[in-house]
């Protein structure tokens, strides 16, 4: 990290949060701001976290899963397209994932909340939350219009 990441860290996090990200140092990507998988993911890397670390393929999905949408617009992905895409990532650095493995790896993020799997659509947790929210909103809004409108049968055309 430049020196100014660093003293925006150690400004942002209290003692206990920079205790934690020594032990995962992912949990930085959704504690300060400018800080992604890429750049998180080399300073792990060389502190000691093995590529194959089920703490880092779960950052390592959280941010493909976030990339994705963020370039589609899209609100969630297909697991089985998330996982090659994974797949062919980890083959990049000579590291693989099994499909088991990134089964567990999507079991233990429904687990922590960070995900819902409706079908085989993944969603981030606050997205799937804020889409339902939204739909419910429009629906309520089309719904009170439609008891709002004035009663148009008399008819206005003279005999």
């Amino acid at each position: 990290f430049t020196i100014a990441m660093a003293r925006k860290i150690v400004t942002t996090l209290t003692n206990k949060q920079i205790g934690e990200c020594k032990v995962n140092p992912y949990l930085l990507i959704d504690k300060v701001d400018g800080l992604g998988f890429i750049k998180v993911d080399t300073v792990a890397l060389k502190m000691g976290i093995r590529r194959d670390d089920p703490v880092r393929l779960k950052a390592c999905v959280m941010f493909y899963l976030k990339e994705y949408t963020f370039e589609t617009g899209n609100c969630y992905v297909d697991k089985d397209y998330l996982f090659s895409q994974i797949e062919k990532s980890l083959e990049k650095e000579n590291n693989q994932i099994s499909k088991e493995d990134f089964d567990n790896i999507i079991l233990s993020l429904l687990t922590d909340g960070k995900i819902i799997l409706e079908n085989n659509d993944i969603y981030e947790y606050y997205i799937y939350e804020a889409e339902g929210k939204l739909a419910s909103n429009l629906a309520s809004r089309v719904i009170n219009n439609l008891t709002k409108q004035p009663n148009n049968t008399e008819n206005n055309y003279e005999s």
